[in-house]
């Protein structure tokens, strides 16, 4: 498991919570797998 940078944990959220991207979008733009994309997405918003 490795340890992702705070920075790229708001710029996931920001860019697929907040402005609406897709994961796979998102995941190329910011160089992180999908499924982490998808884990901080599902962590972040409140159910």
């Amino acid at each position: 498991m490795r340890i992702t940078p705070m920075k790229k944990i708001r710029e996931v959220l920001e860019l697929h919570v907040k402005m609406k991207l897709s994961a796979r979008k998102t995941q190329s733009i910011v160089g992180v797998p999908r499924s982490t994309v998808l884990d901080y997405a599902s962590r972040f918003v409140f159910k």
